[in-house]
Order: structure tokens, then C-alpha cells, then sequence
């Protein structure tokens, strides 16, 4: 085969036929020769079913499929492997390898190649939103700890676990591994200075990379609030599952570099892919001295400045529709003059009976949570 037609066959499994961008993002990351081999491990495939299907040395075949492991291109399950096709994951696997083991030019090929992958998430996910109602709470947005913190109407019976980051790191950290890594999309883009150590992975999902060459680090309950406190000072928003458990990762974004949440942001469509948390920020117009950091701080547009009847100042005002329920902007706040206001009832977070699931588990999954 020659190689080219290699590398175009693979873009077209990963569904993006003809993209100039990935067959160079593909040429980083393997030969045409690889390429071929990658092209048969399509499905579960042992190294000795593969060796008789190929009429290869079985012991040279493993060393190969080995070194592909190594190198993040195969999942492998007990005796299993398996051709990631996940894109953004097969983006994530490798950039959270040791640095030694990532290729030259793959921060710069992926970089070329990230607008065509956000383009048809985004894409995709707005149809699947507006087709199934359920869809636009896939993702729902954490609450800052902090930002409950300043409230003292907030009573700690009114927060719900699962929205409690602290009680989630801790309740994690006691009943399985807990592991952070630095962030791929701000280590990728480097438009911020905003902390990159925030990347959270839980049980079977940190075992499983924590196993394969990973950057992960196992952290203490006390090393994870610190970090998870220290990204909300900073500005990054957090963003989970919808499950009440809250699944097998935590992320801390920012709206400049994150591959996913600044996506959907820049896509004008956020209140449709995203569920706001129960809580929402209001501006108390006495202490508010215009001062509109808050403005910088927010992600979805949903604060103004407004003239105000009795002041030369523009004030401070919150969109509520708009809001999300992040308290980013409470936080920075140094006048007090955002408050966080409980305002939806503990029914409105789902339970695990009630997620949303997008059609089959794919095959890879399994491998991806597998110890």
C-alpha cells in the first residue's frame, strides 16, 4: 500500500476523509509501515491471533504491539489490544505519556489539526441537543467551593455531594485512586498563564494510565483541594459528568486554550451544551464599585454594566438566563458585592438512573476503565 493511502484510510476511520491536517498529525505519530499494522488491530485482537492471521513471528509481533502501548497508539485489556479511535482521546492518551515517549511535532500537528475536530464535536453535539431534550445536561457545571463558602445563607445541608468538591475529592480519595496531571489543552495552546497542574482522573480511569507510561501522579485528599482550590481562585471552570458520582475525570478550564469547553463557548451554543448548577450569582448594587472584574471572569456573558438611578458608576448586573452557577466571578470579587444564591432544588441534579447515554458504549470504553 502506499503511503499515503495508508495514512488516508486511517482518516477516514477516524471520519475526517481527506483532512490534510490529520494525515500529517497520523505522519507524526507513526510510519505508513505502522500504519498498516495499527489498520488490523481495528477490533479486540490478542498477539496471537494477530500473529496467525498476519503469518508472523509472534514473539516479534509483541515486542511491536508492546512498543505501540508504550508509544499511547493501542489500548490493551489482559491479552486484548485494541486501535484507539477516539480522536480527542487519541490526542489526550499521548500527551499524557512521559515526555520522552511524545513525538516531535505532535503539540504543532495537533494544534493544525484541532479546529477541524472541534468543528464536528460541536457540530454533533447541537444536533444531538436539540433532538433529545436530556442532551444539554450531558455536561453540567461544578459550582467553585469557594464561591459556597461566601455565603452564610448557604447552609452545609443545602449543598448537595455532588456538587460539594471537597466532599467529592474526599469521598474519591478514601474509596480509590486519585490522580492529577498537568492540563493537555493549556500545555497545547499556552494562550494563558492560568495554573496547568488540575487534571484530574478517578478509579479505573487513573489505574489504567497510571499503568501505561502515564504523566498521572497519585495526590492525597489534601494535595487535591488544595489544587482544586487554587484553580478557582485563578479563574478555571470546573466541568464534570452529569452522574451523581460524577464519573472518571475532573477538568479545570479556560476559555482561551481548553479544546472542549472553549469549543463550546466560541460556538455561541453553551446554554444548550451545558446545565447550569443550582446556584446563581447576584450583584448586591450598594457595594458594588464597578470595578468589572467580574466581567473578565466569566465565561458566558451573563454579566453587564448598567447605569443605576443615584450613580455616576456603572454597576455590576447579572443576566439570569445566562448565568451558569460557576461563582467565578464571586470569588474575585474583593468588594463582597457578588453573592451566590441558592436557587434550584436538589431534584434538579440527576440521578444515575436518570443519565444520558448517547447509544452503545464503544468498544474502547472497556478498555479505557480497565484496570
Amino acid at each position: 500500500m502506499a503511503s499515503n493511502d495508508v495514512y488516508s484510510m486511517i482518516a477516514k476511520t477516524f471520519e475526517f476523509p481527506g483532512s490534510k491536517n490529520l494525515i500529517k498529525y497520523l505522519k507524526v505519530l507513526f510510519t505508513p509501515e505502522e500504519g498498516e499494522l495499527l489498520m488490523e488491530i481495528l477490533a479486540p485482537v490478542t498477539c496471537k491471533q494477530l500473529a496467525e492471521r498476519l503469518k508472523v513471528d509472534e514473539k516479534t509481533l509483541s515486542e511491536k504491539l508492546e512498543d505501540f502501548k508504550r508509544r499511547r497508539l493501542l489500548f490493551k485489556k489482559k491479552d486484548e489490544y485494541l486501535f484507539h479511535l477516539a480522536m480527542h482521546g487519541f490526542f489526550a492518551r499521548i500527551a499524557k505519556a512521559k515526555k520522552e515517549d511524545i513525538p516531535k511535532g505532535f503539540w504543532k500537528a495537533w494544534d493544525d489539526f484541532m479546529p477541524e475536530v472541534e468543528q464536528k464535536m460541536i457540530t454533533r453535539s447541537i444536533k444531538v441537543a436539540k433532538e433529545i431534550p436530556v442532551a444539554n445536561i450531558m455536561t453540567r457545571i461544578v459550582p467553585a467551593r469557594l464561591a459556597l463558602d461566601s455565603n452564610p445563607d448557604i447552609k452545609p445541608e443545602d449543598i448537595l455531594p455532588e456538587e460539594d468538591i471537597h466532599a467529592m475529592l474526599r469521598m474519591k480519595g478514601s474509596q480509590e485512586v486519585m490522580a492529577v496531571s498537568d492540563c493537555d489543552c493549556r500545555i497545547r495552546a499556552h494562550r494563558c498563564d492560568k495554573p496547568i497542574l488540575n487534571c484530574f482522573e478517578f478509579g479505573k480511569y487513573a489505574e489504567f494510565n497510571l499503568n501505561q507510561s502515564s504523566s498521572l501522579k497519585v495526590v492525597s485528599i489534601e494535595e487535591a483541594i488544595a489544587i482544586s482550590d487554587e484553580a478557582e481562585r485563578a479563574g478555571l471552570l470546573k466541568s464534570g459528568g452529569i452522574r451523581k458520582e460524577n464519573g472518571g475525570v475532573l477538568c479545570h478550564c479556560c476559555e482561551c486554550c481548553c479544546n472542549v469547553m472553549g469549543a463550546v463557548i466560541r460556538s455561541g451554543h453553551a446554554h444548550l451544551l451545558r446545565s447550569p448548577s443550582r446556584y446563581r450569582a447576584r450583584v448586591d448594587v450598594e457595594s458594588c464599585v464597578g470595578c468589572q472584574q467580574c466581567i473578565d471572569r466569566c465565561f458566558f456573558d451573563a454579566i453587564e454594566m448598567k447605569k443605576v438611578p443615584g450613580s455616576k458608576k456603572l454597576k455590576a448586573s447579572v443576566n439570569e438566563e445566562r448565568c451558569m452557577g460557576c461563582g467565578l466571578c464571586v470569588i474575585k470579587c474583593e468588594q463582597k458585592a457578588l453573592i451566590f444564591d441558592l436557587v434550584k432544588p436538589p431534584e434538579y441534579i440527576l440521578n444515575d438512573s436518570q443519565s444520558f447515554q448517547m447509544g452503545e458504549e464503544p468498544v474502547w470504553h472497556s478498555f479505557a476503565s480497565a484496570p
